[in-house]
């Protein structure tokens, strides 16, 4: 009896795993700047042999004075040829994630780009399913 009850627990166990979902790899950045004080000021990064999927963006900005708010665009492009893939827009402080969904495989970079003078403060951070992330 005791063997059949080991072995039930043994099968148990064995399908409870194969349901987990499997993920890919991610790659996570350095975290860098998202500092400015003019309008059009600009940075960003390669995201190099990203394998296909979802690109997250933790982003962290704020307006360093009263009243003013921090804005950014943030551009994807093709490394090769710098056509825009997506562009989102960031027009306040901000401290939580945008994702560009379902971005082929390739080389990327990606930009921000202020949309204001007020004086901005932040950082930001890039995962990306298998790719080398670098400035």
């Amino acid at each position: 009896m005791k063997l059949k009850k080991n072995v039930l627990m043994f099968l148990i166990l064995l399908l409870s795993v194969s349901v987990l979902p499997l993920q890919a790899g991610a790659t996570v950045s350095d975290t860098w700047p998202v500092r400015f004080t003019n309008i059009g000021t600009y940075d960003g990064c390669t995201i190099d042999n990203h394998g296909g999927g979802n690109i997250v963006v933790r982003i962290k900005q704020w307006g360093v004075h009263s009243g003013e708010k921090a804005s950014t665009r943030w551009d994807l492009r093709k490394l090769d040829g710098g056509a825009l893939v997506k562009r989102k827009y960031v027009t306040s402080d901000f401290n939580s994630n945008i994702t560009f969904y379902d971005i082929p495989r390739g080389d990327y970079t990606l930009t921000w780009v202020a949309e204001t003078n007020n004086d901005t403060n932040g950082w930001y951070y890039v995962i990306s399913p298998g790719a080398d992330i670098f400035r």
